[in-house]
């Protein structure tokens, strides 16, 4: 075949590939006479055992040009294996208003296109773009033959969002006053943009909100009843400014439509975008007009907001020496609130109030608290050392302790339990960052002897003991005691001894103690028994603490062992979760750590639901604490209720709480 013969079937090779080609292929009557067109058709009949279906995914993008009120598409789309060359891919293009097929249904917009993008002059709105009949063409070159092949997919479809920038991503951002998830300052900020001006509402919605979508694919608006604030009404005076084109924020303060703050958990913001020369009248009712093509509804999104009111993190104190005289508390807080700092005497513990009440301490002094709120776990005035209450905004705070006790005397040296507390202006409570269940506490070490001094006339602390002093337990095959002194513990002349009747249990007689050597200002001994005691009565338990300077104090414990210990709702105060909230992937609960109900190994369960009652997990392990690693399981922010049941034997405990995931 000669150079110009080529070039000329080349020439009528571009005439076929603009406009015939296909048509030859679907009704090849058409070109009988041509017999160039009959070889096309018998090769593409033919190429059929030539095709290969195995081919790399396409590509599908949508991105919204504002200069031109267009949706340009485009696409990259993978090759089947055809004899001759590459030359080109023919797709329709296909379009619907909204993100799923409604009212207005599927529209052709253009067919045959083979250049790999399309603009689409639709101007503003949410469509939705699909490539159909899409076809592959080869050319042999030396034998002047097509082949084709429509072993593609529809790709699609494929999303523009009127809520959106300039590349068609959603791009929106909630974020506190300070960048974070952690509700800083009581403040949040949902920052979007939008293709052009128009009328918006914004509205804030509680806890436990379920939404669902019109036959557009659009969110529709909840029940009022579920709606906590109302930011935007396009259909209120005061708010009724069109947001323009571009980048745009909304501001919420954590506050309901009366102006008090929100308690904690999962809220959502919703926003509905109305067209900007026909919003509706009904905005529950937008219409769709078949002559102009406009819906009033133009596009619609729901974001998440994890309120979390009052939170305490990063909590810690200095202690007391001859060169620091003064300790300083410091922490962080994330929204304004009333602070409250206790300092109990050396090994007292913290609870948590669960009603109001008031404790007076020191002379002539009185410390009024609400459910909530620490209180020394004996009740007891004279196990408060001192309370620091101030106002604090959020941030990074800092109060000073200066070692006197509220009567002005300074303390002995020792290790002073310190705990925080704190209540906003809607009486909202915090403790900690990983829940309201547990006292948030450290400790200050009060040092105040010289560097030169040698000799110590203070004996150990107790600091705790489990069991603890007048509690009642079903059996115990462990006793666990700490110890602190500011010189140092002598662990090896340290003695614990259980006594039940004449009988007495120590290191080598029935049990065994540890540690057995060592040192340390703070010391923590087990003793373990031979077998566990079940039988019922009174026990004591005696402690001889001696620090390294030999100076011996003798403490005395007495718990009683019984068959029926505690009531379930006992045993429910004992169970938490941690952490609270969960970012990290896993949750671990915890039940019975102070060997209160159960002795010894028992079984554990957990099962773990939406707020919608859906199970979403559950599994039985042994032990008082089980670790749920939930990051596998795809769960969506939120709160979940948890059934945690502990049973050993006939005796069996059940729980139900909540806990929380953010991400």
């Amino acid at each position: 075949m000669g150079r110009e013969k080529r070039k000329d079937r080349n020439h009528k090779r571009l005439i076929i590939e603009r406009g015939l080609c296909c048509a030859a292929v679907d009704n090849p009557e058409i070109f009988c006479e041509n017999k160039k067109v009959k070889k096309l058709l018998f090769y593409f009949l033919a190429s059929a055992g030539f095709v290969s279906v195995v081919f790399a995914s396409g590509e599908l993008i949508v991105a919204w040009d504002a200069s031109n009120g267009a949706n340009v598409v485009s696409w990259t789309l993978p090759q089947v294996q055809l004899n001759g060359t590459y030359q080109y891919h023919s797709v329709d293009i296909y379009r619907t208003f909204g993100y799923s097929s409604g009212v207005d249904s599927w529209t052709l917009v253009n067919a045959g296109v083979i250049d790999g993008s399309f603009t689409d002059y639709c101007g503003y709105g949410s469509f939705s773009y699909e490539l159909r009949n899409v076809a592959q063409y080869n050319y042999d070159s030396d034998n002047d033959v097509w082949y084709t092949s429509s072993a593609f997919p529809d790709y699609g479809p494929v999303a523009s969002y009127f809520m959106s920038d300039g590349s068609n991503s959603r791009n929106i951002t909630i974020a506190d006053a300070a960048g974070g998830q952690e509700s800083f300052g009581g403040k949040w900020k949902i920052s979007y943009s939008l293709q052009e001006t128009c009328p918006i509402d914004v509205r804030i919605y509680g806890p436990g909100t379920k939404f669902t979508y019109d036959s557009e694919g659009f969110y529709v608006r909840p029940a009022s009843t579920w709606c906590v604030r109302t930011i935007v009404d396009y259909k209120d005076i005061i708010d009724s400014v069109p947001r323009p084109a571009g980048s745009n924020y909304e501001e919420w303060d954590c506050t309901d439509s009366s102006g008090n703050i929100v308690g904690n958990g999962i809220y959502y913001v919703m926003f509905e975008i109305f067209d900007p020369f026909n919003p509706p009248s009904d905005p529950l009712n937008p219409q769709y007009n078949a002559a102009t093509g406009v819906y009033e509804k133009r596009d619609a999104w729901v974001g998440v907001i994890p309120i979390d009111i009052l939170r305490i993190k990063d909590f810690s104190a200095t202690g007391i020496n001859q060169t620091n005289t003064t300790s300083s508390i410091s922490y962080n807080i994330n929204n304004a609130a009333e602070i409250k700092v206790l300092i109990l005497a050396s090994g007292k513990e913290f609870a948590i109030a669960s009603s109001s009440g008031s404790i007076s301490y020191g002379s002539n002094s009185t410390y009024n608290y609400k459910a909530g709120d620490l209180i020394p776990s004996s009740g007891q005035g004279s196990d408060i050392v001192n309370i620091i209450s101030y106002y604090r905004q959020a941030g990074t705070n800092c109060e000073t302790w200066d070692g006197q006790s509220a009567t002005g005397i300074a303390v002995e040296n020792g290790l002073y339990p310190v705990g925080i507390c704190a209540r906003d202006r809607s009486d909202n409570t915090a403790i900690a960052t990983d829940g309201n269940d547990q006292p948030f506490f450290t400790t200050i070490t009060v040092d105040k002897r010289t560097e030169t001094t040698t000799t110590d006339a203070t004996p150990p602390t107790l600091v705790s003991v489990t069991p603890s002093s007048g509690t009642t337990v079903s059996s115990v095959s462990q006793i666990t005691v700490t110890l602190s002194d500011a010189s140092g513990v002598n662990a090896s002349a340290t003695t614990i001894s259980l006594q039940f009747g004449t009988t007495t249990f120590s290191d080598g007689n029935g049990a065994t103690q540890s540690p057995t050597s060592g040192s340390g200002t703070s010391q923590t001994f087990t003793l373990t028994l031979s077998t566990a005691m079940t039988a019922e009565g009174s026990y004591t338990i005696k402690i001889v603490a001696t620090d390294k300077y030999n100076n011996p104090a003798t403490y005395t414990v007495t718990f009683n062992i019984s068959s029926t210990v505690s009531s379930a709702g006992d045993f429910a105060d004992t169970v938490f979760a941690r952490p609270q909230p969960s970012t990290s992937g896993s949750i671990t609960f915890l039940a019975d750590q102070s060997d209160s109900f159960f002795s010894g190994t028992p079984n554990i369960s957990v099962c773990v639901y939406t707020i919608f009652g859906e199970k979403v997990y559950e599994n039985t392990s042994t032990g008082k604490a089980y670790t749920w690693h939930y990051s596998n399981l795809g769960l969506a922010p939120g709160v979940y209720i948890y059934r945690l049941k502990v049973w050993n034997g006939s005796t069996s405990y059940e729980v139900v709480k909540k806990a929380v995931i953010y991400k």
